[in-house]
C-alpha cells in the first residue's frame, strides 16, 4: 500500500467529522427520549402505556451509538497512518505505540460495551415498582452513559491512532518491491524501493 496522499479523504477528517456529528445526534435523541420517559414516570400516578415505549426506544438508539464510534475509529486510524508518512517530529518507539494501541482498543471496547449495556439498564427502569428503585436505576443509567462515553473518547484518542501510526511506519520502512525478471539465458529477481 502506498503513502496516503495529502488530500482531505486520506487524512480521515471526513470520517471523524461524520462520526462526531452522527454520534452527537444519536446522543441527544437518546437522552431526549429517556428524559421524556423519566418525566412521564415522575408526573404519572400509576403505570402508563407510553413509559415502556419511550424507555425501550433508548435501546436501539444506544445500540446505534456504536456506528459513529466505528466511523470515528476508522478516521482516527487513517489520521495516524497519514501522520506516520507526512509528519516529521519526534516519535514514540514501536513498543510504546503497541502499548498505547492495546490500552486504547481495550478502553474503546469497554466503553462501547457499556454504551450497549446501557440499553439493558433502560429496560430495567420500566420494570421498577418503587420510587427508590426507579431513582437508583435511573442513576445507574446516567452513570453508565457518562462512563461509557468517557471510555470511548479516551480509547479513540489512543488505540486507533497508535495502530494507524504503526501501520504507516511499517509501510514506510518496508517500501520495497520484488518482481520476477526474465533474461535471455535464465530468470532472476529485481528488488526496488527505498533503502
Amino acid at each position: 500500500m502506498g503513502p496516503p496522499a495529502d488530500r482531505f479523504g486520506e487524512r480521515g477528517t471526513g470520517l471523524i467529522a461524520t462520526g462526531f456529528v452522527l454520534g452527537a445526534l444519536i446522543f441527544v435523541a437518546r437522552d431526549a427520549v429517556f428524559a421524556a420517559g423519566l418525566t412521564l414516570q415522575a408526573t404519572s400516578r400509576g403505570p402508563t402505556l407510553e413509559l415502556p415505549f419511550l424507555t425501550s426506544a433508548t435501546v436501539p438508539l444506544s445500540i446505534a451509538g456504536t456506528v459513529p464510534v466505528a466511523l470515528m475509529a476508522a478516521g482516527v486510524h487513517r489520521r495516524g497512518r497519514y501522520d506516520a508518512w507526512h509528519r516529521r517530529r519526534a516519535r514514540a518507539s514501536d513498543a510504546a505505540l503497541r502499548r498505547r494501541a492495546a490500552v486504547g482498543w481495550a478502553l474503546l471496547g469497554g466503553g462501547t460495551l457499556l454504551l450497549a449495556a446501557q440499553a439493558g439498564v433502560g429496560m430495567a427502569i420500566v420494570r421498577t415498582e418503587t420510587d427508590a428503585a426507579f431513582l437508583r436505576t435511573s442513576y445507574v443509567h446516567v452513570a453508565t452513559s457518562l462512563l461509557g462515553t468517557a471510555l470511548v473518547g479516551a480509547g479513540l484518542g489512543l488505540g486507533p491512532y497508535a495502530g494507524g501510526q504503526l501501520q504507516g511506519r511499517r509501510e514506510r520502512s518496508m517500501n520495497l518491491a520484488l518482481a520476477p525478471l526474465r533474461l535471455p539465458d535464465g530468470a532472476g529477481l529485481t528488488l526496488g524501493g527505498r533503502f
